[in-house]
């Protein structure tokens, strides 16, 4: 970390408790002895005399990994802590893992897989016995988590950030996604056509004016073959194929690379080696509040409720962090990767990853992705819920510059959307 490391503003003022972290105590309170209570807030001025102290019977050293930590104690990061909560069941996708997952086969030669049609392929994974745990922890990740037959959004938002002066721009996109494999709510079976396309997606700018029309279309394949991907050159009118080789390219102007995008990007078997690094219990933001957009609001803070906006470095999380037990996983890319390696913290239980530390080729750690999940209703089942991060930022140390992720409220999970709804004639419609 370089820059932004260096003299910024100090910790953040006390935040409100968000639902369900209970109520906030005085800063640098704590519950009872060597106890932290829910509402805690960690910071620069409270880190380094509470780090033997436990919150949930866990210390609070062993909850923040050592990369969160250099944040909070040098860009006045704060963590407002929160009692764990269960994730609702969505008994359809439970159903698919129990009925699919023994159907699974890893093959640890080549780190891919074959046999998977819908839910967890392994949702037992024990890593004293299984030499092949951290790749099978990656599997879960890119197709056990349960993101709904389709996703419509019809407007997320890319917030540009300068690590000295705030907010660049705001850039307007839609997204839409249909799952032609791991179908749980599909009466023609959870696998469309003949198993080789896992999904279709569809982004497009909508705002500001110089980017809108630009958008993709791209075909995420389930047998290691690389992505097809279309652009839309809004100035001819045109699409355009993008290589293969395009899933390790940044997305547009951002910080993101295209493997970063949904936790992580890649079909598994591209990247050259994953090591199992330890089973932990961390703090992850599981709940986040909503809406953490709000595009009706008359100023910056209100609008981006779920990001200090308006304190140096302008990118940090206002929410509340609980315990969640996680694999640590290391992942490791092909060579002409633009990363070294990536630490993942995965969820044991619903396969997200609350934090992604990146490294450079050089060996230090010069990006964090951190990722703001809930539970999420499903359009045609309300009483049961999906799994998505609503919101996430990308910060490259090195750059002092940082992109955020933020979605409206009204994404949908399982939307009646059809297949022709995601397709290369879609794109060139919307872009037009």
């Amino acid at each position: 970390m370089k820059s932004c490391l260096k003299a910024l503003a100090g910790p953040l003022a006390l935040v409100s408790v968000l639902a369900g972290g209970g109520s906030a105590t005085a800063l640098g309170e704590s519950c009872a002895g060597d106890r932290l209570c829910p509402g805690f807030v960690v910071s620069a001025d409270t880190l380094d005399a509470n780090l033997e102290k436990t919150f949930e019977g866990y210390r609070l050293a062993d909850l923040i990994p050592p990369q969160r930590q250099r944040e909070i104690r040098e860009t006045g990061l704060t963590l407002t802590l929160a009692r764990p909560r269960p994730y609702p069941r969505h008994d359809r996708f439970e159903a698919a893992t129990a009925r699919h997952a023994g159907d699974v086969v890893f093959h640890p030669e080549t780190n891919d897989v074959t046999g998977w049609k819908a839910g967890v392929p392994f949702p037992e994974i024990d890593p004293e016995t299984d030499p092949h745990a951290a790749a099978k922890v990656i599997w879960n990740v890119v197709r056990g988590r349960d993101r709904g037959d389709t996703l419509d959004q019809p407007v997320f938002a890319f917030i540009l950030i300068d690590g000295a002066s705030g907010i660049e721009r705001v850039q307007h996109w839609g997204y839409r996604r249909f799952a032609m494999k791991g179908l749980v709510a599909s009466p023609r079976g959870p696998v469309l056509g003949d198993g080789t396309i896992f999904d279709k997606e569809l982004l497009f700018s909508i705002a500001p004016q110089d980017i809108k029309g630009l958008g993709t279309f791209t075909v995420h394949y389930d047998n290691g073959q690389y992505n097809d991907v279309w652009a839309y050159v809004r100035e001819v009118r045109r699409t355009r194929r993008l290589t293969g080789a395009s899933w390790m390219d940044a997305v547009g102007g951002t910080d993101w690379l295209t493997d970063d995008l949904l936790t992580f990007g890649a079909y598994p078997a591209w990247y050259e080696s994953y090591n199992y690094l330890g089973r932990t219990t961390i703090l992850g933001i599981a709940h986040a509040a909503v809406p953490v957009w709000d595009t009706s609001a008359s100023t910056r803070r209100a609008e981006f409720p779920t990001l200090d906006v308006t304190s140096p470095p302008y990118w940090n999380f206002r929410e509340t962090w609980e315990p969640r037990a996680v694999h640590v996983v290391e992942a490791i890319p092909p060579e002409e990767h633009p990363y070294l390696k990536k630490i993942m913290y995965v969820d044991a239980k619903t396969w997200n990853s609350y934090g992604n530390f990146i490294f450079a080729k050089n060996g230090e750690h010069f990006k964090t992705q951190t990722f703001a999940f809930r539970p999420w209703p499903l359009a045609d089942k309300p009483d049961q819920f999906g799994n998505i991060d609503v919101a996430a930022t990308m910060i490259d140390f090195e750059r002092n510059h940082a992109t955020a992720f933020v979605v409206t409220s009204d994404l949908t999970l399982n939307a009646p959307l059809k297949e022709e709804d995601i397709s290369l004639p879609a794109l060139e419609a919307m872009g037009r």
